[in-house]
């Protein structure tokens, strides 16, 4: 394959702005005529659901890192403890109810 050439990418470019509107527009009227009924949801679900779930056996990473999180902090090279402020999650801008 050969390079483009500044002029071949200045066309690329330009297809592409007059693509790029054109194809979304075609993707919103596709997803706004789509029919989906609860039954084809649940279906969905359904098989999800079926399929056998195994859970993960730990591998010993975990364990690894505490270690040596707790090494570090025998030889002063980690705080004793994180330093959080104590506000939950949405009070610092009024969002926390």
């Amino acid at each position: 394959m050969t390079e483009m050439t500044p002029e071949q990418w200045k066309i690329y470019a330009a297809q592409w702005q007059k693509a790029g509107p054109e194809l979304e527009r075609i993707r919103r009227a596709e997803l706004a005529n789509s029919t989906c009924t609860t039954r084809a949801v649940d279906a969905l679900l359904e098989i999800g659901a079926s399929i056998p779930h195994k859970e993960e056996t730990p591998n010993g990473l975990v364990e690894m890192q505490r270690l040596f999180m707790e090494m570090a902090r025998q030889q002063g090279l980690s705080p004793a403890e994180a330093r959080e402020e104590g506000v939950s999650y949405g009070e610092e801008n009024g969002t926390h109810k």
